[in-house]
């Protein structure tokens, strides 16, 4: 695990001279977190990264037998640093099928695959570096529209007789730069657009032939050869950041290269029914449920292509699910005409033990038994149970089936991103990081080194995904469902014994009186009462009501769709005890953390009058505060990074 300071305010009304302003304390808390944690989906637990096994037909450059497979589509040149998966994600939501490649990926190779059009991502490298990746130059001269993005910019100058040059500064942030908006990359916009700038290197003396259609003050941010139809942006269009970015991919996709933009969901989703029929044939096929989006509408997709006694939909709700989330999963699939089988465990979860290492230093296999869940602390223990615990009863429940791993397959809701960022560690040589999906029983083993594991949404982006749904008859509230983590609630009840303060504690304090003026702006309250907190059924109820007024307030002010996710905490803090009554503690505070992010990857905390409504979040904390046993509603501001989406 890790500590991490968190910065919180709490919300306590409004200002009697102003009711449009919040009243804030700032209470500075040190939360634990685990390191290996992050995020937020059944991101965390419906991101099934692949073992090598498992690794995508054509992520990561591995190109298919026979030619003009990819005709109409464009190619993602992935120089690193994950911009290519956002790229991917921008052209698939304008309707063009785009695949990621690696960098060093044959130009006879594309030219062959069909490939209308070219995109070089950013990457971290600097051209002239030693250790610069290879490239094969021909990419620019096979006919193809080519859009070079940062470091593919840079490229694409230095291929041509330019040259770059490391800069005295570098430009990382937002910047007003200006176009030639008559260059048919830039139609439409205006002659000031904001975009996100990140390079320390830029472009010194243009290439023959091409000319400079954008700047960003004297630094040169966009060039172009309009009869080759070569492209360079020094910024990133493909980010939120930069905001005509759509625009500009646009009028390449279609203006410049000439796609179709046929690329629908609709269209996706026959060729996936066609897709899993050809695989599966009459064998079975097994669905987890976790119930959140990407299994639900994976089992849906499932249904519509095969006969219903071939899908075999299991449901392990482990006691830590939001509030009417297991029955809610069942009844929308239920009127779909599938059968869910739901094995309540959730006695079983809270009991659940596992095995340990004597203590960290041992470094010899003896082993120890943990605690039961219910009485452990440690976010990486508690995770550790809830996995081993779910192997278990997922074997038991699998062997009341008797089934046989040569008449089944396993359906898993892996999506494209998780495929993305798997290809390309395999593709850079780092396949020993690659997570085995958590739900790693021996029937699951014995299929995923069989090859019987499909993944009928590996081709679709999360928002794809929602859309999908939709076109399935899945209710509204539950695909537009935040995303929610594998082991659930259990890892947003922070739980501990007595008062812990970390060693960095004091450092931090020393920060905020820099960053921050306690005696003009905020009172300062660091809490010193901890209420003894473990996962029992009291405070997982207390959490998972706090969760549902929360969510229930969002979603009827019309902001969900805003918030890209939004984890309700329960904090074993108790502020505000009177010490002369002599009580232990006995009350627990709630944080809430909206969250907004395009990629999980980064994002910014939703501040009360910008991103949501300081009206919502009050009227959120009045009706936490009704639940007994609440001291306090925080709101937590930190970005990430330097934060974590989750708390553990």
């Amino acid at each position: 695990m890790h500590f991490q300071s968190v910065f919180l305010i709490t919300v306590a009304g409004y200002k009697e001279q102003r009711s449009s302003s919040l009243i804030i304390t700032l209470g500075i808390i040190t939360a634990v977190r685990d390191a290996h944690c992050e995020d937020g989906d059944r991101n965390s637990s419906e991101h099934h990264h692949m073992s090598t096994l498992d690794q995508p037909e054509n992520a990561g450059g591995e190109l298919k037998d026979g030619q003009h497979h990819y005709e109409g589509a464009v190619v993602i040149l992935d120089a690193g640093a994950q911009y290519g998966k956002v790229i991917d994600r921008r052209v698939r939501e304008l309707f063009v099928q785009s695949e990621i490649f690696p960098l060093e990926t044959p130009a006879f190779a594309i030219r062959e695959q069909g490939f209308r059009a070219i995109i070089i991502s950013g990457g971290p490298n600097s051209v002239y570096a030693e250790d610069a990746p290879w490239f094969d130059p021909a990419i620019f001269t096979i006919g193809k529209p080519v859009l070079g993005i940062c470091y593919g910019m840079q490229m694409m100058n230095k291929v041509f007789g330019g040259t770059v040059h490391k800069k005295s500064v570098r430009e990382d942030g937002v910047f007003s730069i200006t176009l030639d908006n008559t260059c048919s990359l830039f139609r439409g916009l205006q002659k000031e657009e904001l975009v996100l700038l990140t390079h320390g290197d830029s472009v010194d003396k243009v290439a023959d032939g091409f000319k400079v259609v954008a700047q960003s003050g004297n630094i040169i941010a966009g060039i172009a050869n309009e009869s080759k139809k070569l492209y360079g942006a020094q910024f990133h269009p493909e980010v939120s950041l930069t905001v005509n970015g759509k625009l500009i991919l646009k009028n390449f996709l279609y203006d410049i290269a000439g796609c179709s933009g046929t690329f629908t969901v609709e269209n996706r989703e026959r060729q996936c029914i066609q897709d899993i029929k050809d695989r599966v044939g009459s064998s079975k096929v097994l669905v987890l449920l976790s119930g959140g989006v990407d299994s639900t509408v994976c089992t849906a997709l499932l249904n519509r292509a095969l006969n219903r006694e071939q899908v075999i939909a299991v449901h392990i709700d482990n006691g830590f699910m939001r509030k009417r989330e297991s029955q809610s999963v069942e009844e929308a699939l239920r009127k779909l005409g599938i059968h869910v089988k739901v094995v309540n465990a959730a006695h079983s979860f809270y009991n659940g033990t596992t095995t340990l290492p004597i203590s960290d230093e041992d470094r010899t296999p003896r082993k120890r038994i943990s605690k039961t869940l219910n009485m452990t602390t440690s976010p990486e223990e508690k995770r550790k149970i809830i996995g081993d615990t779910f192997v278990k009863i997922a074997n038991e429940v699998i062997g009341e089936m008797n089934l046989k791993p040569e008449e089944v397959f396993l359906a898993q809701g892996t999506l494209r991103p998780d495929l993305i960022e798997s290809a390309s560690l395999v593709a850079s040589g780092k396949a020993e990081v690659i997570k085995t999906h958590h739900n790693d029983t021996e029937l699951i083993r014995k299929l995923r080194e069989e090859g019987k594991v499909i993944e009928p949404l590996k081709d679709f982006h999360k928002d794809e995904v929602r859309v999908l749904g939709r076109e399935l008859g899945l209710p509204e509230e539950l695909v537009s469902r935040h995303p929610f983590p594998g082991p659930g609630l259990a890892i947003r009840v922070i739980c501990a014994e007595e008062p812990y303060v970390c060693k960095d504690f004091p450092e931090t304090n020393n920060i905020l009186k820099i960053v921050a003026d306690f005696s003009a702006s905020v009172k300062k309250e660091p809490p010193t009462d901890v209420t003894p907190t473990f996962l029992t059924t009291g405070v997982l109820s207390t959490l998972r009501q706090a969760d549902f007024e929360a969510h229930n307030i969002l979603r009827e002010s019309g902001y969900a769709g805003k918030i890209s996710q939004m984890p309700i905490i329960l904090t074993p803090l108790h502020f505000d005890r009177d010490p002369l009554q002599k009580q232990p503690s006995c009350q627990r505070s709630v944080v809430i953390r909206p969250f907004i992010t395009s990629d999980f990857m980064t994002g910014i905390a939703a501040t009360p009058g910008n991103e949501v409504p300081e009206e919502v979040v009050l009227k959120m904390v009045a009706e936490i505060k009704k639940i007994p046993g609440i001291s306090r509603v925080m709101y937590d501001l930190t970005s990430k990074p330097p934060g974590t989406t989750e708390w553990e």
